[in-house]
């Protein structure tokens, strides 16, 4: 098929490169380089940000006035939410550059609100009238998205379910998680024992567990109290920023040689994975966690707060636990056996090979992007 008859798809990630360690902002390159890489997929893309260099042909920085910081306090003192003047600013912007460069797109794709929700509102000046496709992975109600674009992709099986109760004759909705990526895959010649020398790492065994370290959505702060009851063979390793300083002190306090923090690139992240021997995530109310993907691309067995979301995700694990519990995670790790980790860790590959891995998804994002 020529390039001229291919459909053409546009990315687009305001926050690409200054929120690139967020699970939106990774979604959205992993999804970009999956497509421009696979030649069956059957769409040219290009992907669009507000920052950063143009690194490729087909990868553009959308310049305006968005990152100013006097935009984010707007956002702050108008809607209490400081992304929501960036994104309309880049939307508007990006359309004024397909105006100008006379460019026509089938489909445009984001994971940002108000990119959305603004491109929906004024696709007359768009040529072509693209579909607009939101990715829903934030914590939203369906009146807030039902009318900002033409589908919606939900991550999330209990957001899925809420829309459809809610809105029974849409037909704008889609249940697809997240798309995976090789680039989530450790290929890395370093073995476990080498990277155990790199992160200092001397214990038998590594939990980690990587977000914001904060107690409010990641609830670091209860991983941390739970492994003070973890026995001594386990070194706890959190990756991400810290937002609140006074987690990572109690944890040097209480835990000294058995903690580390490290605070890495998107890119170095499944070299911690292939460093872990179990991953843990103790949110409660994440909308999808995309380092689960990660840790199911490198069979990392994931200790996860026993939800519909988690089970859906994980396909009948037996490593869901109700975080809410006091002593619930710690009591699982010390009692784990190996039998039972090793099982979890084949359970994980067949999750991969038949659910996870990009061959499986293309599909699921052709009907998603390029059908009717």
């Amino acid at each position: 098929m020529s390039n001229s008859k291919l459909k053409k798809l546009a990315i687009l990630s305001s926050g690409l490169e200054k929120r690139r360690d967020r699970g939106y902002e990774q979604s959205s390159y992993k999804l970009f380089d999956n497509i421009r890489n696979d030649k069956e997929f059957g769409c040219l893309v290009e992907l669009y940000k507000g920052s950063g260099q143009n690194n490729n042909h087909d990868e553009f920085v959308i310049k305006s006035f968005a990152n100013k910081r006097w935009v984010k306090k707007l956002g702050d003192k108008v809607f209490s939410d400081s992304y929501v003047f960036e994104y309309i600013i880049f939307a508007v912007f990006f359309i004024i550059h397909c105006l100008l460069r006379n460019k026509r797109f089938d489909v445009i794709y984001t994971q940002e609100p108000r990119v959305a929700k603004t491109l929906y509102q004024l696709k007359p000046l768009l040529k072509g009238r693209p579909r607009i496709v939101f990715a829903m992975g934030v914590k939203m109600t369906p009146e807030h998205y039902v009318n900002i674009s033409d589908r919606v992709q939900i991550v999330n099986i209990e957001h899925y379910k809420n829309a459809t109760k809610m809105y029974p004759t849409s037909n704008k909705f889609i249940l697809l998680e997240n798309p995976n990526s090789i680039l989530s895959v450790y290929n890395g010649a370093d073995n476990r024992n080498s990277l155990r020398a790199k992160y200092n790492i001397k214990t038998q065994n590594v939990l980690l567990s990587i977000g914001a370290i904060n107690s409010t959505i990641k609830r670091m702060n209860y991983v941390i109290s739970e492994f003070k009851n973890v026995n001594q063979n386990w070194t706890l390793v959190l990756v991400g920023n810290p937002q609140e300083e006074e987690l990572l002190h109690e944890a040097t306090n209480s835990l000294g040689e058995r903690f580390r923090h490290f605070f890495v690139e998107p890119k170095d992240i499944p070299e911690l994975f292939a460093l872990a021997d179990i991953f843990a995530l103790a949110s409660i109310v994440e909308g999808f966690p995309n380092v689960l993907l990660e840790s199911i691309s490198n069979q990392v067995p994931s200790i996860m707060h026993k939800r519909e979301l988690h089970e859906w995700a994980l396909e009948n694990s037996n490593f869901l636990v109700d975080m809410t519990i006091p002593g619930a995670l710690s009591s699982f790790i010390n009692s784990l056996t190996e039998d039972r980790w090793n099982s979890e860790k084949q359970h994980l590959k067949a999750l991969y090979e038949t659910r996870y891995s990009w061959d499986v998804q293309r599909y699921k994002y052709q009907q998603l992007l390029l059908e009717n």
